[in-house]
């Protein structure tokens, strides 16, 4: 979502409901895609830099173990759009 925000001003594209969906938070991208697949209950979007996909696999599995849902999904994604986080992140020692 960050990188497509940064993308589309910098190409000073105009928002519709579709492009909001990936530039406007990560949680909106979750919901739409629960929707898009008839997922039923919370959807949730967990953003720890290089560890969401396994904070969500052990997210849904506790939620799992503890007999809060009886099925879960988990996914991840990562898309370096533009160079500037991860240029950043390398003079930071990253």
């Amino acid at each position: 979502a960050v990188d497509y925000n940064k993308l589309a001003s910098r190409l000073q594209l105009s928002l519709t409901a579709y492009s909001a969906t990936g530039s406007l938070s990560l949680s909106v991208a979750a919901g739409r895609l629960s929707y898009s697949f008839g997922l039923k209950g919370p959807s949730l979007a967990i953003d720890t830099a290089c560890s969401s996909s396994l904070v969500a696999a052990h997210a849904a599995l506790s939620g799992l173990r503890l007999g809060h849902c009886a099925a879960a999904a988990v996914g991840g994604v990562n898309l370096q759009l533009i160079p500037d986080t991860p240029a950043s992140f390398q003079k930071a020692g990253g």
